[in-house]
């Protein structure tokens, strides 16, 4: 009755504009907490990427008797949120000790290691010497502060290790798993350091059997032999720890998370990753936000996926309601890999109520392994409390810890702030400590320089990559450095250099899992609504045109044209499709700029198309669109082809309609460079015209069908290439306009069921082959779907694949669940931001506040008395710097 109830409200448009109002007022209100943090804790989700976020809460939700899509974990009101990227020196998708030291020490190490710069090689007991590094647990100790820490591992797993430990092997935790050469070298196990190494307060967790003797009987299991002490030198390090004992500093990790991730049993997963929460929520309220630093973060994420069909409030372990092309049922949750992979006769296993309610089930799989890999996505950074405000936009994994040791005044900023420090380095330099210290500082240094602008926004520009969840973004920045010759994982996108960031939640009113005109209307129109349907409240029913009439709202694009700013839209999709669709209604004026796909809807089914004359236009209504919209306008252009396109001078155009294909534009693997412009190209020539209005202007770009068509085909190459010419059309409108007036936003509509991960070293081509193969003896791309057409099974066998096969344009992805089209995701997406007033994208948001921030930046309906400075007129910031250098070259002259 309560979900229906909600569901009632959340059909007027009242409701979303309400609820984004109040959390605009709260984020204007939002004032950094600059001062020195007395405490400091840091959260652990070990293996809690960004879809286990999603799924949890949803979780959490139901659990309390809801419909879960609107809860907020605790994580989710934390003010400032970041993206961490996880790679380790020499691996692509990390493990938990590299992250380890990375969060702990704010030095990026190899895998394996713990407490270690990579200068240190796994396994090799002489590398650990000179190479240690510490953590920030052991210089708040040194400051005399109290340090603790509380895990559901063992103590001396890799996630708390990296507090107080040095090992070259993350799986020394007692002197039993040394071997003999590494004790004659002098090299000791994770659990006498656990009690030798730092003097720590609190220590919560399991791992007794290290602590002990060899053979001595645990207290709680006395009869298992398997529980018995490990100890080789007959040591109890218990004892040793009290006799040592005559504010403060803690870590609470939730190892089970990744645990169960591993296993393939989402069930335990989440379950762990909700009483996580829980612990964060009861920490709030044993500490006060004016002077605790609380983090939350992950170390790596996992091959997780969550997606179908799934209408809203499906329960988190339920089925999608339809079944996969094998006619058989299928989860919403499935993995990439690991045990859950099951094919019996040649079939994949059926699943019924009883299976997926069943505390041990393992979620499907499409590759079979002895346990789910990692993945190799970015993850979240949560924070609150003094100087949280730091962790914005996109950060290497190591900068948490430098912002936590910043936020106390410990070391090496007992003398904060830092000073700059600018140092430029890669290959050989990354194994140093020095280089992972030195990029932190830099990285601090400018977040500590950075000033919200809080004028009003002449410019508005709007990056919709349709689908492009965290993992397409973190492959993308890989691929892209790859093509050019690098390894990839230290590349930065465009879009990741935008100084703030946010997480938007992405479900529509009847759906947990959205589609791209629902939630078009949201971040266009600033209100949720139903699957299906275009610039209409969700007391619209799909499909029922009568309802249509008194439940329209309107778009930014619409507001903007009425505010006097010029507007154009430019997609690589049909120009009707859903998401440049929601920018426009009934009610709105000529667009000025057009550009995209889409000819054979706006011509007659007798008009022959001008490139490719077998085809006719769509329209059996007889009209021809083009000639309606140029008609009564001055310096207006049409142009269907690349020629066309480039004589247009900017200069004498005002009005622009581009249409280069009859439907959809060709994937930029495909595209003819002679006959259809990039999206950059278009960008760029619609920023030229627009930018002629003193007024402003705001410009909708959109990589919708290329991403999304690409992900839904399983062929991840098609996806990830567009998603890098997405970000040089995001590259190209920074160097048209001017940070000082425009306000830039890139985000996307959804996510889809894709993952990447396995054992992949660092520079493993992103569309490559594992260096591992799988239980059935073949290898397996890193780069894999939950569900879709790429499913292959033959004869009860999937095929093998090499590298030469995955990185075929055309290669689809393997896929443990058949479907005709690949699935959406449920899980948040990113929302990246520069510009004036983009300081308001902050923490977890329902996607409809995304047009309020940007309506309220512009001061356009509702906002038109925001109350901000005008902008800072149209200068270019270069152009600022070279004016100031003339300043000083003058005064000196003098």
């Amino acid at each position: 009755m309560e979900s229906q109830a909600l569901y009632e409200l959340e059909k007027e448009p009242a409701y979303w504009d309400a609820q984004a109002r109040a959390t605009l007022d709260a984020a204007l209100k939002l004032r950094p907490r600059d001062h020195q943090a007395k405490n400091i804790i840091l959260f652990l989700g070990d293996g809690m990427g960004v879809s286990t976020v999603s799924a949890a809460r949803i979780l959490r939700g139901q659990m309390e008797g809801g419909s879960g899509e609107e809860t907020m974990l605790a994580m989710d009101t934390f003010p400032y949120v970041a993206l961490s990227k996880t790679y380790s020196v020499d691996k692509q998708v990390a493990d938990s000790a590299s992250t380890a030291t990375a969060y702990h020490c704010g030095v990026k190490a190899n895998a394996k290691t713990v407490g270690l710069s990579a200068n240190a090689v796994a396994y090799e007991c002489n590398t650990t010497f000179g190479n240690e590094v510490y953590s920030v647990l052991r210089r708040a100790k040194a400051q005399g502060k109290s340090v603790g820490i509380v895990t559901t591992t063992r103590v001396q797993h890799a996630s708390p290790a990296a507090a107080y430990a040095h090992s070259v092997s993350r799986s020394w935790y007692s002197d039993a798993d040394l071997p003999s050469s590494a004790r004659r070298q002098g090299c000791v196990d994770i659990a006498t350091q656990l009690v030798t190494n730092v003097d720590i307060d609190v220590i919560l967790g399991g791992g007794r059997m290290y602590m002990t003797p060899k053979g001595t009987s645990d207290p709680e299991y006395p009869t298992s032999n398997s529980r018995k002490g490990d100890r080789k030198d007959k040591r109890n390090l218990i004892d040793v720890w009290l006799k040592a004992k005559p504010m403060f500093c803690s870590a609470l990790l939730r190892g089970r998370i990744d645990h169960g991730h591993h296993d393939g049993i989402a069930k335990l997963a989440l379950t762990e990753a909700v009483m996580f929460d829980r612990a964060i929520q009861r920490a709030a309220r044993l500490t006060k936000e004016s002077d605790t630093l609380t983090v939350v973060t992950a170390d790596h994420s996992h091959v997780f996926t969550f997606g179908g069909n799934t209408p809203r409030g499906n329960p988190i372990f339920g089925l999608a309601p339809k079944k996969a092309d094998d006619k058989m049922p299928f989860t919403s949750i499935l993995y990439a890999n690991g045990p859950g992979y099951v094919h019996i006769n040649g079939t994949r296993g059926n699943i019924t109520m009883v299976d997926y309610y069943d505390e041990e089930y393992m979620q499907q799989a499409a590759v079979p392994l002895d346990a789910e890999t990692h993945g190799g996505e970015d993850v979240a950074i949560y924070a609150k409390g003094p100087m949280a405000h730091l962790f914005h936009g996109v950060k290497e994994q190591n900068y948490v810890a430098h912002v936590m040791a910043y936020a106390a005044c410990l070391e090496p900023y007992m003398n904060c702030p830092p000073y700059p420090h600018t140092h430029t380095s890669s290959g050989e330099e990354e194994l140093h400590a020095s280089y992972w210290n030195n990029k932190a500082k830099q990285a601090l240094f400018t977040a500590l320089n950075n000033q919200p602008n809080v004028r009003m926004a002449k410019n508005l520009i709007l990056f919709l990559g349709d689908g492009m969840g965290v993992p397409t973004v973190t492959a993308a920045r890989i691929l892209k450095g790859q093509m050019a010759e690098k390894s990839g994982e230290e590349t930065s996108l465009v879009m990741d250099t935008f100084p703030y960031l946010a997480l938007s939640k992405t479900y529509n009113v009847d759906q947990q899992m959205p589609d791209s005109a629902g939630t078009g209307t949201a971040y266009t129109c600033g209100v949720k609504a139903n699957y299906g349907t275009l610039g209409v409240t969700a007391a619209t029913p799909r499909a029922n045109c009568k309802a249509t009439y008194g439940n329209e709202v309107t778009s930014i694009l619409h507001r903007a044209k009425q505010a006097g700013k010029s507007v154009g839209i430019v997609t690589t999709t049909r120009v009707q499709h859903a998401s440049p669709a929601a920018n426009y209604c009934s009610q709105c004026r000529p667009k000025l700029v057009i550009l995209g796909g889409g000819r054979e809807y706006m011509f007659s089914n007798m008009t022959h198309d001008p490139e490719y004359p077998s085809d006719t236009g769509d329209r059996t209504d007889g009209q021809n669109l083009v000639a309606e919209w140029t008609k009564n306008k001055k310096n207006v252009k049409y142009v269907w082809n690349k020629a066309d396109f480039d004589a247009v001078n900017p200069k004498n155009t005002d009005f622009l309609m581009g249409l280069f294909e009859p439907r959809d534009c060709r994937y930029e693997v495909d595209r003819d460079p002679a006959m259809d412009p990039s999206l950059t190209e278009m960008t760029e020539k619609a920023i030229k015209i627009l930018s002629k209005n003193p007024k402003g202007f705001y410009l909708f770009v959109e990589d919708n069908g290329r991403i999304d068509h690409g992900h839904h085909g399983t062929r991840a190459k098609r996806a990830l290439t567009e998603t890098v010419e997405f970000d040089r059309a995001i590259g190209r409108a920074a160097e048209l306009t001017s940070e000082l007036d425009t306000l830039t936003v890139v985000t996307a509509d959804h996510s889809h069921v894709f993952a990447f991960g396995g054992s992949a070293a660092r520079g493993n081509p992103v569309l490559g082959v594992s260096r591992s193969i799988a239980k059935d003896n073949k290898h397996f791309t890193t780069a894999v779907y939950g569900n879709g057409p790429g499913y292959q099974i033959v004869n009860g066998t999937r095929p093998d694949v090499n590298e030469t096969i995955s990185s075929d344009k055309d290669y689809r992805q393997q896929t443990p669940v058949p479907l005709n089209s690949e699935t959406h995701g449920i899980d948040d997406v990113a929302i990246f931001a520069k510009g004036p007033m983009s300081h308001l994208f902050h923490g977890v948001q329902e996607q409809s506040y995304i047009a309020h921030v940007m309506a309220y930046a512009a001061c356009i309906e509702p906002y038109e008395d925001c109350g901000l400075d005008n902008h800072a007129g149209s200068i270019h910031p270069s152009l600022l710097l070279l004016l100031l250098g003339l300043l000083l070259l003058s005064l000196c002259s003098v």
